[in-house]
């Protein structure tokens, strides 16, 4: 069917002026047009043959009109002359109707005038650079032309994974059996073959090889699943891994082009660090769940100067081990540590915080699900970089997730230990406190926000960014804003939902002789007075006290349930433009990005910048 359906929406793509990949020229559309005329002259002729059955119940209720064709083999033809293995009847027999419905009178074609292969080699170009890898690689199938110019962005991606059956993943070492035990083990020396065919044939072709700006090297296995399936000791690990550890030392060597690497739940080696130290372009790190105890001393190491993003997923492995890697990355600029509810990320030890404090570099940090005992020696990071003497505070973005929310001392020890830095985008994901002062306090010790994100839990059962009753009003948070002298974006969580409250407007329904007619009625009318269907009063309501506020969000986990935009028109009216429906949209990820954003290539807070060529 697919064959028929994109007939004849390839044709009616010329009565509606649309583009296509093909284009859209006067001899494409001759053609096109000679095989739907004959392909409707088809159905003609078999809609002569067609019988009606009588109509067949459905599991529903539902009556369902049959439709049989007399003699079959009318119908048989036309499956082989149109190649379809299964034919839908009624779609196909509703296709001349629906052309004549939607372009009545033969309307004239519209034909491209300027294609593709017309423009410029630097606008060609340019339009690669800015499409998805996934268009890129339809571009580049349709000409030749196209063809050598995606060559350089078709391979920029790269994803290499030792897979696994996904029935297991969720599977505990107790739920799998002795039999699954035995196809697991079978399982893994079957997947390492394919993965290592992978990594071989991507060192064989160098050509794709040195185009490689984006690697992405995942381990799909979980521990219970390496154990069921004989990786228990050491020397077992080592006997299966290191054919792999050393093709990831090899690849990572000859990927002289690589911008950003992902590592996920492989050992990291000696070997491996060096060869991402030798990468002149290497600018993102992104580390889940890698194992660091087959590596030496971090003085023993290279640094990788050029990475200036720094990602930190520390899934079943120590968060303290892992954020021990910033001794080797001295030039940092964006860090992401992203802890879980259930496995939150401890610091390092005393004697490492006191010899590396990244915070003298970061401008952007992202913080999700750090220890609760281990939050206020966070914040006494963040102060010892913060005075030391000559090297100010560079933060400018800063976000904290935290499940429970920080009470008044706590929230004021982070605001002294950031003040002084210029911190334009702030967000804090877990607050407890958030009275009169805290705005006041924000705005004095950063003048130059832009961006301020508050996340308010309920009460110490509220763990997730849900909703939450906000203590005060409305139209008194939107007084505190005033204290802001630039702040364009505000989002909270402040529960928009109305408060549940029994009455008796409905009793009259209840009596008899009611008229019915009236039902709906009353129920509009209910609705208009207890429910408000007009919000474009709280954005008027907080720009009258924060002229400078263009964008208004009331959040709820990762969506944004109202996204009010606000500007001015040319006689200075305040316009407000609304967004019911919850979505995520670009200011909300631009403001909070969570996960799985933040541990992504995708991470809006990523430093971009020209890369060293080799």
């Amino acid at each position: 069917m697919w064959r028929i359906r994109r007939l004849w929406t390839s044709v009616a793509g010329f009565y509606e002026g649309n583009v296509d990949l093909a284009g859209r020229s006067e001899r494409r559309f001759h053609s096109l047009k000679k095989r739907l005329d004959k392909f409707l002259d088809d159905i003609a002729s078999l809609r002569t043959h067609i019988v009606e059955s009588p109509p067949a119940v459905m599991d529903d209720g539902r009556e369902a009109l049959l439709f049989l064709v007399s003699p079959s083999s009318v119908l048989d033809n036309f499956r082989a002359k149109y190649k379809l293995g299964y034919v839908d009847l009624p779609e196909i027999l509703a296709i001349p109707e629906i052309m004549r419905s939607m372009y009545p009178g033969n309307p004239k074609p519209v034909f491209q005038k300027l294609f593709l292969t017309d423009l410029p080699p630097e606008l060609l170009l340019y339009i690669f650079d800015i499409v998805h890898i996934d268009d890129a690689r339809a571009l580049g199938v349709t000409c030749r032309t196209l063809y050598e110019l995606s060559f350089s962005y078709v391979y920029q991606r790269r994803r290499l994974v030792l897979h696994v059956d996904p029935n297991f993943i969720e599977k505990t070492l107790d739920d799998i059996s002795d039999i699954d035990k035995r196809y697991l083990c079978r399982l893994s020396v079957e997947m390492r073959k394919r993965l290592l065919r992978d990594f071989r044939f991507l060192l064989t072709r160098d050509d794709i090889l040195k185009r490689v700006e984006h690697l992405g090297i995942k381990n799909s296995w979980t521990p219970d699943m390496a154990s069921a399936a004989g990786l228990n000791t050491a020397f077992e690990q080592q006997t299966f891994y290191a054919p792999i550890w050393k093709e990831i030392e090899a690849t990572l060597s000859g990927a002289a082009n690589l911008q950003e690497l992902q590592l996920e739940k492989f050992a990291m080696t000696k070997e491996m660090i060096c060869a991402m130290a030798s990468l002149r372009s290497l600018q993102t790190l992104s580390v889940h769940g890698c194992p660091f105890n087959r590596l030496p001393s971090w003085d023993t190491l290279p640094p990788m100067a050029t990475v200036v993003n720094l990602i930190l997923f520390p899934q079943d492995v120590p968060g303290s081990e892992m954020l021990e890697l910033v001794a080797l990355v001295p030039n940092v600029r964006s860090l992401t540590v992203m802890g879980l509810p259930s496995m939150p990320c401890a610091l390092p030890q005393d004697d490492f915080i006191m010899r590396h404090n990244p915070f003298r570099v970061l401008e952007r940090v992202n913080l999700s699900h750090i220890d609760d005992e281990e939050v206020p020696l966070l914040f006494h990071w963040i102060r010892d970089a913060a005075i030391t003497p000559g090297q100010p505070l560079r933060i400018t973005h800063f976000r904290l997730e935290l499940e429970y929310g920080l009470q008044e001392d706590e929230v004021f020890q982070l605001i002294n230990g950031l003040e002084g830095a210029p911190l334009r985008t702030l967000t804090l994901e877990g607050l407890s406190y958030v009275e009169d002062d805290l705005f006041t306090r924000l705005a004095e010790a950063f003048p130059d926000l832009n961006a301020l994100t508050l996340i308010h839990r309920q009460n110490i059962l509220q763990r997730a960014s849900r909703p939450s009753r906000w203590p005060g009003a409305t139209w008194e948070y939107a007084a505190r804003l005033a204290a802001f002298s630039c702040l364009k974006h505000f989002m909270w969580n402040f529960d928009m939902r109305p408060l549940q409250c029994g009455t008796t407007f409905d009793l009259p329904y209840a009596e008899a002789g009611y008229p019915a007619s009236k039902i709906p009625e009353l129920y509009r009318e209910f609705d208009e007075n207890c429910f408000e269907v007009t919000w474009d009063i709280l954005p008027r309501l907080f720009c009258a006290y924060c002229p400078t506020l263009e964008t208004l969000i009331f959040s709820m986990l990762h969506l944004a349930l109202l996204e009010f935009k606000m500007k001015r028109n040319e006689t200075g009216k305040l316009v407000v433009y609304m967004t019911d429906e919850p979505s995520n949209t670009e200011q909300f990820i631009s403001n909070n990005p969570i996960w799985p954003i933040n541990t992504s290539f995708d991470n809006p807070w990523h430093i971009r910048q020209r890369p060293l060529r080799p």
